[in-house]
């Protein structure tokens, strides 16, 4: 789906025969017909989608790893993997308050997804995340963007 009109601009149906029967294998091969075709017709710049293991590996160290094109996870993945990385620090000792605070930063996450227009956004209001949890809503190069 192309992102802003929101189109489908390319499908491929895939026999269940041809991946061993196997929908992990089966979901990696339609990516990897889609993503060839596409770079073949159009400029590839971001590839969004869930959590796959085997697509990010292809990104990471596999076929597409010098390809240019950065593969990113959508929001609600990235605020699940976010969730769990924070639990699984809050598990360690001395930093059981990061559970406390689990949700919220998930939240802050979520809210900067929605509102940033550009990575440099995001990144500032993502590090606002650092003032805010110390009681520190107004600093030298921001303020926090919630009412008092």
């Amino acid at each position: 789906m192309e992102n802003e009109s929101k189109q489908i601009i390319y499908m491929v149906n895939i026999d269940k025969r041809e991946t061993m029967r196997n929908s992990v294998v089966m979901e990696k091969e339609g990516f990897i017909r889609t993503f060839d075709t596409l770079r073949g017709e159009l400029n590839v710049t971001e590839i969004c989608m869930d959590a796959h293991a085997q697509i990010s590996a292809l990104f990471d160290k596999g076929k597409y790893k010098d390809s240019g094109v950065q593969h990113t996870l959508d929001i609600w993945h990235g605020s699940k993997n976010l969730s769990k990385e924070i639990h699984a620090a809050g598990q360690q000792k001395g930093c059981a308050i990061l559970r406390i605070w689990n949700k919220d930063i998930c939240n802050h996450f979520w809210y900067c997804c929605k509102t940033a227009d550009t990575y440099e956004e995001f990144i500032d209001i993502w590090m606002a995340l650092l003032h805010h949890v110390t009681g520190e809503h107004t600093w030298a190069l921001g303020e926090c963007q919630h009412g008092p």
